[in-house]
């Protein structure tokens, strides 16, 4: 992939990085743990969530880049992506390895996993060789997506969990 491919999608894992700093920006530490019902993720579960979901993808796209064929049947694009993803229309429940375990127990140990994680994905994308657009496999909601557009998910992903955190923040006032 060229730089001009790539860098739109780096602009966009920045944009919604910052994005998610920004939503959790003034909250306290008890309002980062709270949770609406024993059954809801709290504000830094939803960012381990988001870290667990962005280093699978990840993994994924460098194991399956093993297993490359010349042809890939047409695959879902990021508008499709954003349609489907972003809106909180619709509950979704994470697959179970990527349901989090309330590791992260401070502000800052969340945003250092994050970060990190996202400095991965940025990094793999700028060094990659492998041809993301003939790795792709299937996502239970949106159909077949290629290893470039699960990186445009990932970003996505992050958009709609800022919903989530704003519907969050919502029931503190």
């Amino acid at each position: 992939m060229s730089k001009n491919q790539i860098q739109p999608i780096i602009q966009l894992l920045k944009e919604s990085e910052a994005a998610l700093f920004e939503s959790i920006n003034e909250l306290t530490d008890e309002q980062l743990i709270w949770k609406s019902s024993p059954t809801e993720w709290s504000i830094l579960e939803i960012i381990e969530h988001l870290t667990l979901a962005d280093l699978s993808i990840i993994q994924n796209i460098k194991r399956k880049g093993q297993e490359i064929t010349e042809i890939v049947v047409e695959t879902a694009d990021d508008i499709r992506i954003a349609k489907i993803v972003v809106p909180r229309r619709v509950k979704v429940k994470a697959p179970d390895f990527l349901v989090p375990s309330g590791k992260f127990k401070t502000r800052q140990e969340a945003i250092t996993a994050f970060q990190k994680t996202r400095d991965i994905v940025i990094q793999f994308l700028e060094t990659t060789d492998l041809p993301l657009e003939k790795i792709a496999w299937k996502h239970f909601a949106i159909g077949l997506i290629d290893g470039y557009n699960w990186i445009n998910f990932t970003a996505r992903h992050c958009q709609r969990h800022i919903l989530q955190i704003e519907e969050i923040k919502s029931q503190f006032k």
